[in-house]
């Protein structure tokens, strides 16, 4: 049992490992940056003789602790985690210090893409059978907050993102699911191969009968894993595939007769055929022999199934012209998901821009048949105007809400105007809930006229 640890940053996880800490009766120092009143009020309440909170840059001269819990989203480069360095106290993230005291299985998901979507479809699967499920991890709701709530769960289902990954050599799901790994957060990596094999890590722990690829992912899989044979899926009927799409459908392939659980049209795309398979794949693993009398009832499950907010969202369609929240599309291959789902021949009127990760945003160009034009803004917009000018039309806004009027305003009937920047949206806000938000509010006032 730890006897002392130091907290990192105060965001939601932050939060929770405290909660999580004071609950198990374990002594902390939590450590913020930032001193606003929120974070004031909270170390207030929390703060007694076992826990000691110091913020806007009030670091302790040496913090007495035996480990080191730090937030996702703390820079390598910050003040906070040179603090750390210069402790030499070992430093785990907030999800395995959850994880090390979950007494339920964990099953994990990981990918550059669609982590939401799938942690969310297999919880709510697993709930639909009756089976407590929470959606933790990366959703927003940290797993030391959903472990201090365990007794109401059976299972945590885990969205993983890198950041978490870096600081888990300990994590050991009951099984996990990798998506996909495409470029992403280049500015926090030396490059793709770096970001890659923090994604593999997801696996290091657990064998290849508890582990779920993607096709596209088997090499590197090899090369980081070893041998043995993954559980796999594909986006097409391919050998060795173990589920995939076909005749608008996800089909499971298993021994006795064949599973088929029909794609609903909440789910629309190639990249959520391949989250449902994921998501299907997890429940068998976690549901073993019991999936077979459980089959009509999954595939019930997948048909009540809705998106969450602010990813392919239809925010309202008038006149003939579409348009569509995908905030959440925070890098490019996000952008060409949504240009498949939606783009015709010159349809798409396109809304880009926000903080740059060191991305390479050229392949938003092998969509430009779908692009009428882009409306760019944000911190990167220079970036993204003179790669796209010269085959796309382009026009360059001061920010964001001139960005979205000035795509409304120009739109005709048969457009869709497409909120779907490829870029972190902390330039000009908090969150990408919060942009999403924003865009909804533009369109709603708009025509509430």
């Amino acid at each position: 049992m730890r006897k002392a640890i130091l907290i990192l940053g105060l965001g939601k996880s932050g939060k929770a490992a405290c909660e999580l800490a004071i609950s198990k009766e374990i002594q902390l120092v939590a450590i913020d940056e930032k001193k606003t009143p929120d974070l004031v009020e909270f170390a207030s309440g929390m703060e007694g003789s076992t826990s000691r909170f110091f913020l806007g840059g009030d670091f302790p001269g040496r913090a007495k602790a035996d480990l080191i819990v730090t937030s996702p989203g703390i820079p390598r480069n910050s003040r906070l985690a040179k603090f750390a360095e210069e402790l030499k106290i070992p430093v785990v993230s907030e999800l395995q210090f959850g994880a090390s005291f979950a007494e339920k299985p964990i099953l994990a998901v990981g990918g550059t893409n669609g982590k939401t979507t799938t942690t969310e479809l297999c919880a709510h699967i697993l709930n639909s059978l009756g089976i407590r499920a929470s959606a933790a991890g990366n959703t927003g709701f940290p797993l030391s907050e959903a472990v201090i709530r365990e007794s109401s769960y059976d299972v945590h289902v885990v969205e993983v993102s890198s950041f978490q990954l870096e600081r888990s050599p300990g994590f050991r799901p009951s099984a996990a699911a990798l998506l996909n790994i495409s470029p992403d957060h280049m500015d926090r990596y030396s490059g793709f191969d770096e970001y890659e094999e923090v994604k593999f890590s997801l696996f290091k722990n657990i064998g290849p009968r508890r582990s779920v690829i993607n096709a596209s992912l088997l090499d590197p899989y090899r090369r980081h894993c070893g041998g043995g044979k993954p559980f796999v899926f594909s986006n097409r009927r391919l050998p060795g595939a173990d589920a995939f799409p076909e005749d608008a459908a996800i089909h499971l392939k298993r021994t006795g007769r064949a599973f088929r659980a029909p794609i609903p049209e909440g789910l629309p795309g190639r990249h959520n055929a391949e989250n449902i398979s994921a998501a299907l794949l997890l429940v068998k693993l976690f549901l073993g022999a019991k999936f077979r009398t459980m089959e009509s009832k999954i595939t019930d499950a997948i048909s009540s199934f809705r998106l969450g907010r602010h990813r392919l969202e239809l925010v309202l369609e008038r006149d003939g012209i579409k348009y569509v929240n995908d905030s959440k599309a925070t890098n490019p291959d996000s952008v060409l998901a949504a240009l498949d789902l939606f783009g015709g021949e010159g349809n798409v009127r396109l809304i880009l821009g926000g903080l740059d990760k060191d991305m390479d945003f050229s392949p938003i160009l092998t969509r430009r048949r779908h692009i009428k034009k882009a409306y760019i803004t944000g911190q990167c917009k220079e970036k993204l105007f003179n790669l796209l000018k010269k085959r796309i039309a382009c026009a360059l806004l001061r920010n964001f809400t001139d960005a979205v009027l000035s795509a409304c305003e120009e739109a005709e009937r048969g457009d869709v105007v497409l909120m779907s920047p490829a870029c972190a949206s902390m330039d000009e806000f908090r969150n990408y809930q919060e942009r999403g938000e924003k865009f909804v509010e533009i369109i709603n006032r708009r025509f509430s006229k």
